[in-house]
């Protein structure tokens, strides 16, 4: 099973939440050949058991999101654990996209979403509260997410060679 999608998900969630070393940011992205067989892998049609399991991940990800966006209306919560939700939610739903409309949507909800994070670390550290690595990592995690969009919208203008179809 290829684990690149993974550390890419788990690099994005700990850039946008402040918790990635540069050298977990720095390894993940040097990782050429393993970039390689996610593209590969990508593009490969996954079952129908996989394809169900990950709708029910991203519901069950959309009920813990409504859960947390209550508790932070009513005072209970922070806002750190909805942010946290609202960005796995986003790479669920990626990840449970059938349709390029879909794959899109989930990433321009992603950006949303890394855009919020880092407008947070950026008012928090100006009123004193933050701290300049978390609004670095912030940043970090947005450009990644803006990464994700460029590579999506170049491997749709990529043109499939006739050897790639045999």
């Amino acid at each position: 099973m290829n684990q690149f999608p993974i550390l890419v998900t788990v690099t994005l969630v700990s850039c946008l939440l402040g918790c990635a070393s540069e050298s977990d940011i720095t390894e993940s992205l040097t990782d050429s050949s393993a970039a390689k067989s996610s593209v590969q892998s990508r593009d490969l049609e996954p079952s129908p058991e996989i394809i169900e399991k990950r709708i029910e991940y991203r519901d069950a990800m959309r009920r813990v999101v409504s859960i947390l966006e209550g508790r932070y209306l009513q005072g209970i919560d922070s806002i750190t654990p909805l942010a946290e939700a609202n960005v796995t939610l986003a790479e669920a739903e990626l990840a449970a996209a059938v349709s390029q409309e879909e794959r899109d949507a989930a990433l321009e909800k992603m950006l949303g979403h890394a855009i919020k994070r880092e407008d947070y670390a950026r008012i928090t550290m100006e009123t004193g509260a933050g701290r300049t690595d978390n609004l670095a990592m912030a940043t970090a995690g947005r450009l990644k997410v803006e990464l994700m969009l460029l590579e999506e919208k170049q491997r749709l203008a990529t043109p499939v060679s006739p050897e790639d179809t045999d």
